[in-house]
């Protein structure tokens, strides 16, 4: 016969699975914040060459 869970197992049971589920967001996060840095880089050369292309004389 299957022994029933206490209401303490069955929430410390939830409490493990949302932990669970905000480490992985926050590893989205993290990853989403790389590619946020990355891009800023980017945005930030492509700046940083067209100042220097407009101080180039014709």
């Amino acid at each position: 016969m299957a022994q029933r869970r206490t209401k303490i197992e069955v929430l410390n049971e939830k409490i493990s699975k949302v932990d669970s589920k905000i480490a992985a967001c926050t590893e989205k996060i993290a990853a989403l914040e790389d590619e946020k840095t990355a891009l800023a880089a980017q945005l930030d050369e492509i700046r940083k060459a067209k100042k220097r292309q407009k101080k180039l004389p014709n």
